[in-house]
């Protein structure tokens, strides 16, 4: 006989995958889930940076390049 314990006999070993396997002491209730966040006030989300406007150095044609030089498949 062996001690040692495997993941199923393990009741700490894994965080339950859903609500429904979890202990109630860890689900949250619906009306703190109701709740709207309160990390930022409205405003105050992250906003994306502004492109910069400045001319591309190349231009992107697909996957080869259209009436250009043939090239020695490799």
């Amino acid at each position: 006989m062996s001690d040692a314990r495997t993941p199923e006999s393990d009741d700490t070993s894994q965080a339950a995958e859903s609500a429904e396997e979890a202990p109630e002491s860890e689900v949250p209730s619906d009306e703190v889930l109701d709740e709207p966040s309160t990390e930022n006030d409205p405003g105050e989300e992250p906003r994306a940076a502004k492109p910069d406007d400045s001319d591309p150095d190349h231009e992107a044609v697909g996957i080869g390049v259209i009436g250009g030089p043939p090239t020695t498949g490799g």
